[in-house]
């Protein structure tokens, strides 16, 4: 069972919009939202602000959803495999943790459709769009199961639930979307129903909540989902004429659905692939076993940390602005770059990646010229906030580098609990098996003690139990360069070792 995860998001009252900023500059990092994967139409932003002349041909395009449609197949195909993955990623996340999950309108909107005025030749036409949301349960709000079954029993005070892993990297994604053509959003709104009609949103978070008592794996749940999303576009489609738009974006989706689907069911490959996994193995169903059980956990430890590192933020950035926001919709670009300009050339990396930015970006964002480069760093708006700010940047930069030093700790921890597993479960390996094999291929100090220390963190330790030696004589930390080697002796990709996370040198 997973264990209880810091939460303090409640859920909010109405939707939080954050559009992508559009101008006439090209290069707008310091104003964008970041690490939301989101799709803008950027064309017909330019075009609604003079900053593109449409031609003949493209007039005649935007007043024919049909080919409209047909145009961008290949983003309404990524739109639904977007929906398929997610709920994937989703599944990871609550993957028997001690919750009951509730789903609710989502939370957030990280990109924002329009209405476009579109002018040519005397001729004007309004073409809509709206940003969809590829998730099927964009916000899932958690309460302690043990506190919830207490109340559907009878007890008298529903529990106090909050958003889920609010402003981790899986919740920014679930609140990505991608603007389309406004039948797309409204396609989904005839297979996700609302909380009065139950359709595929409620069929999902029931098998959201299985998942999370572990009477299913993710792998498993996905299968299941993919039945629903099936049997919900099938459903919705025959009830449309044939003219409507949204019909013909359900039949795009169909097509889709059946394709990935056989994938899905008969090939583990398909959830490898969505890992970021190489399982290539003559025993690679015990591989797939021991790796998945590993890279779950550290999946859902990250994302719950990740969730931390918003919350400082946004507690340090209201702070510093004197206001009261409850929601993150993007961070103050002054403090993107105070933070990456002071950093050491590691927290810069782990900053880059978090922020989906580079200084050099920011840069090149706030000027169009040298001068104009210089008159912002060094007058008003960065020296100004750097030195009103000092204390509340520099306690900041405290709390990230605490939180990266548990990010590292996670992935330390899965290397040695995936060494152990490697070891034993996949090969049958007695420690001093291990030492054998490794040091007839190295000259390098394996022994089955060394062996014992790499493990260490993959054993419970009995907090009441005093040892006569300290921790750092009883654990050896597995790095990049052992890692690699370690995979080698295993014959395993050595990828399995080197996860990528947030805080990591590759």
């Amino acid at each position: 069972m997973g264990r209880l995860i810091d939460g303090n998001f409640p859920e909010l009252a109405r939707r939080d919009h954050a559009p992508f900023k559009v101008g006439k500059d090209e290069d707008q990092h310091h104003k964008q939202i970041y690490h939301a994967n989101s799709y803008v139409d950027f064309f017909l932003s330019k075009v609604r602000d003079q900053c593109e002349v449409l031609t003949d041909e493209q007039f005649a395009f935007y007043k024919d959803i049909d080919r409209v449609l047909k145009k961008k197949a290949d983003f309404i195909e990524q739109h639904v495999d977007r929906r398929i993955q997610l709920f994937f990623m989703q599944l990871i996340s609550v993957y028997r943790m001690p919750y009951h999950f509730e789903w609710v309108e989502a939370q957030d909107e990280f990109g924002k459709g329009g209405n476009y005025k579109l002018e040519h030749g005397g001729g004007e036409i309004t073409f809509q769009t709206e940003a969809a949301h590829s998730s099927t349960l964009p916000s899932l709000v958690a309460y302690p199961r043990d506190e919830w079954e207490s109340f559907q029993r009878g007890g008298r005070d529903k529990p106090k639930g909050f958003v889920y892993l609010k402003y981790g990297h899986s919740y920014m994604q679930h609140n990505a979307t991608m603007e389309l053509a406004r039948c797309v959003n409204r396609a989904d709104c005839l297979i996700d129903g609302t909380h009065k009609n139950s359709k595929l949103r409620n069929r999902a978070i029931r098998i959201v909540n299985a998942v999370a008592e572990g009477k299913y794996d993710p792998r498993k749940g996905t299968k299941l989902f993919m039945r629903q999303l099936d049997r919900f576009i099938r459903s919705e489609h025959a009830k449309l004429k044939a003219e409507d738009p949204r019909g013909k974006v359900l039949a795009q989706y169909l097509d889709r659905v059946e394709d990935v689907r056989p994938e899905i069911n008969s090939d583990e490959g398909y959830f490898d692939t969505l890992l970021g996994l190489n399982l290539e193995h003559p025993r690679e169903n015990v591989l797939r076993r021991v790796v998945y059980q590993r890279r779950f956990k550290l999946i859902q430890n990250c994302e719950a940390i990740e969730g931390k590192i918003a919350r400082a933020i946004l507690k340090a950035q209201n702070q510093m602005t004197k206001r009261r926001a409850k929601s993150l919709k993007n961070v103050d670009y002054r403090l993107r770059y105070v933070l990456l300009e002071e950093a050491d050339p590691r927290l810069k990396r782990i900053l880059e990646r978090l922020f989906c930015v580079s200084l050099d970006q920011l840069r090149a964002g706030f000027s169009l010229n040298s001068e104009r480069l210089r008159r912002f760093e060094k007058k008003e708006r960065i020296t100004a906030f750097r030195t009103q700010n000092a204390r509340e940047i520099e306690k900041l930069k405290r709390t990230l580098r605490r939180y990266f030093r548990e990010l590292n700790n996670e992935e330390l921890n899965y290397r040695s609990h995936l060494f152990k597993g490697l070891r034993w479960d996949l090969n049958g390996w007695k420690q001093e098996e291990f030492s054998e094999k490794y040091l007839a291929k190295y000259d390098d100090a394996m022994s089955q003690s060394t062996v014992s220390r790499m493990e260490q963190r993959a054993r419970k330790t009995d907090p009441n139990k005093v040892y006569a030696t300290p921790l750092s004589q009883r654990r050896k930390d597995i790095g990049e360069e052992k890692a690699l080697r370690i995979a080698d002796i295993y014959d395993v990709d050595p990828g399995l070792f080197l996860p990528g996370i947030l805080s990591s040198r590759y």
